[in-house]
């Protein structure tokens, strides 16, 4: 892809995640939008459809960042591909994302902006039950795949959006409360809600 292309576009979203800071993703305007980025309306309509179009390539850039994590994690710490590594493996590459992206999902929690978090959330679930039903051999879930996930991502999504609003977070909170949430999926994932 052309270096212009990148940075224009690199622009467009840097430019709408900091008017998520003052304005609900509703409300967000693309002439709003390319005024503050600076960027023709044009500009805007080569890359994207709408302000819609744009949120999805955003998740999806961060979908794409936590499989990448999550293959380089199974390579480093899983080469026997056990099932329930591998799903704390994609917890760890999602809760990373999550951390390192912060400003941009401060603001994708439900209750500021509902699209944002039900896209984000979707691509998470989807992606959860699929690696259920790829590995239900070695984990066996109790009940349907969907079932699980479902109450896998939102304990998940629970605890994760908890954390965001502590506002003591530091990066030694982080590591502890990282650990935390471990724990509580290591012993989920060993109780009978799944069986060996």
């Amino acid at each position: 892809m052309d270096k212009r292309v990148i940075k224009t576009k690199r622009n467009i979203k840097e430019t709408f995640i900091k008017m998520l800071s003052s304005c609900a993703f509703e409300k967000i305007s693309v002439t709003e939008l390319c005024a503050r980025g600076c960027i023709g309306r044009i500009t805007f309509y080569t890359y994207y459809d709408d302000k819609f179009a744009l949120a999805d390539e955003i998740m999806d850039d961060y979908m794409k960042e936590a499989l990448d994590d999550y293959h380089r994690l199974q390579k480093e710490n899983n080469p026997a591909t056990q099932p329930f590594e591998g799903y704390l493996n994609m917890l760890t590459a999602i809760l990373d994302l999550y951390f390192a992206h912060a400003e941009f999902f401060t603001y994708a929690r439900i209750e500021k902006n509902p699209y944002l978090y039900t896209s984000f959330y979707n691509r998470v679930f989807e992606n959860a039950c699929a690696y259920i039903g790829r590995h239900s051999r070695g984990m066996q879930p109790k009940y349907s795949a969907r079932r699980t996930a479902v109450l896998l991502c939102n304990g998940f999504w629970g605890i994760v959006s908890d954390a965001l609003t502590d506002k003591n977070l530091t990066a030694e909170n982080f590591a502890r409360t990282k650990k935390e949430i471990f724990e509580i999926y290591r012993t989920v994932l060993s109780s009978n809600l799944f069986t060996r």
